[in-house]
């Protein structure tokens, strides 16, 4: 079903508001899909905010520990180890600040990593170039210090390789949300625009079309059409304007043509001796005019009525037409009188036409009254000829016109 303009426009416009509207909806979905995951991961990721926190009080209570047994050691070892424990502190205070819900996975796998590091490197310190007892004394405070780390860990519980697998697993699961949204995005744009092309072409294939033919009818083509197959606006336009066409040449020819007989009418006879006169003038072409005048025919409407003289009209009409050529130009030229233009042709040519007239209504005959009587036809033709005989359209008229009056004496 053909789609107005309208009606293309507002679709148009209901597509494009919908692959919006679907952008928007996967948008939110997924926006409150990844807050859901979100507030899952947060509730998961107390346990490894609770393991730092754990670790920080039992670092606090061993630091006191520490402290008494580093009493004992050198003035460089004791800075030593005070140093490390310092940056082990810092560490662990830092990745405890750093530990927000959003990001608590990566954030503790990376403070027990370095924590990790830290022990072994405060172990280092411990054990390098120490006397046996000092190696003893040591030994007694990693045991202690791998104590709380052990604690720490049982007390928190962390599955750190399981909630790195569920967060994935989360992001993953919010790509296919992802990737619809973005498809949605695109589309719809590129949708908007082949129909924006489609309502352009549309618009513009048709208004190019009535405008050639506008352009052609301004030139006198009166027989060119519009396209006009479509139901929409510019479809309607151009059958609206194909119709005025058609009213158009319908008067024009009514205008061009005696209602009576069919034949040329005055005016447009004068419009086709004018051009044929000019043209006989410029290029030297021969041109014949006939002027034809029906004998008695005030005896046919005043005693048998118009009706009668109507038929005889169009009787003669119709053989005259049946005797000249193709090309030739017949016309009424007023009450009886009947012209033939003969383009091209001599006047020998000319006068063969006439005599044919003459002989086709001496051999017909009007039946008239309610006995059939038989009223034999007579016509009378004056002949002239240019530019041998006369020059402009007024002299082959006048001409003519005064060789017929002399043939009916």
């Amino acid at each position: 079903m053909s789609l107005s303009l309208r009606g293309t426009v507002i679709w148009a416009f209901c597509l494009m508001l919908l692959g919006l509207s679907l952008f928007g909806v996967l948008t939110v979905g997924l926006a409150a899909r990844s807050d859901q995951h979100l507030t899952s991961l947060e509730k998961r990721s107390v346990v490894p905010v609770v393991a730092l926190g754990i670790l920080s009080q039992n670092l606090d209570q061993e630091r006191a520990l520490l402290a008494s047994d580093i009493g004992h050691m050198k003035p460089e070892q004791q800075r030593s180890v005070r140093d490390e424990l310092a940056a082990l502190d810092a560490g662990i205070a830092d990745d405890a600040l750093r530990v927000l819900p959003h990001r608590a996975f990566k954030a503790w796998r990376g403070a027990w990593s370095d924590y990790v590091t830290a022990r072994v490197s405060y172990l280092r310190v411990l054990h390098e170039g120490r006397p046996k007892a000092e190696r003893v004394a040591a030994g007694h405070v990693a045991d202690r210090l791998n104590a709380v780390l052990d604690v720490v860990q049982s007390e928190a519980g962390v599955d750190l390789h399981g909630a790195e697998n569920l967060y994935t697993a989360a992001i993953a699961s919010d790509w296919g949300a992802i990737h619809i949204a973005i498809l949605a995005f695109l589309i719809t744009p590129a949708v908007g625009t082949l129909l924006a092309v489609y309502i352009v072409r549309r618009v513009t294939c048709g208004l190019t079309d009535l405008t050639a033919t506008a352009d052609s009818v301004t030139r006198g083509e009166l027989d060119v059409r519009a396209r006009s197959g479509g139901r929409d606006e510019i479809g309607l336009v151009a059958t609206a304007f194909n119709h005025m066409l058609d009213a158009l040449l319908s008067a024009e020819s009514q205008a061009r043509t005696d209602g009576l007989t069919g034949l040329l009418n005055h005016r447009a006879f004068h419009e086709h001796l004018s051009e044929q006169t000019a043209r006989a003038q410029t290029h030297g072409t021969p041109l014949c005019l006939l002027m034809i005048d029906i004998n008695d025919f005030k005896l046919f409407n005043d005693t048998y009525g118009h009706q009668v003289g109507d038929r005889v009209l169009q009787t003669v009409a119709q053989l005259v037409r049946q005797q000249c050529r193709a090309t030739d130009v017949v016309a009424r030229y007023g009450g009886d009188e009947f012209v033939v233009l003969a383009c091209g042709a001599g006047l020998d040519e000319a006068r063969s036409v006439a005599e044919r007239i003459v002989r086709a209504a001496g051999g017909a005959a009007m039946q008239v009254g309610s006995e059939g009587e038989r009223l034999p036809l007579s016509l009378s033709v004056g002949l002239t000829g240019a530019p041998s005989e006369a020059e402009t359209a007024a002299e082959l008229l006048e001409l003519a016109d005064q060789r017929m009056y002399e043939v009916k004496r």
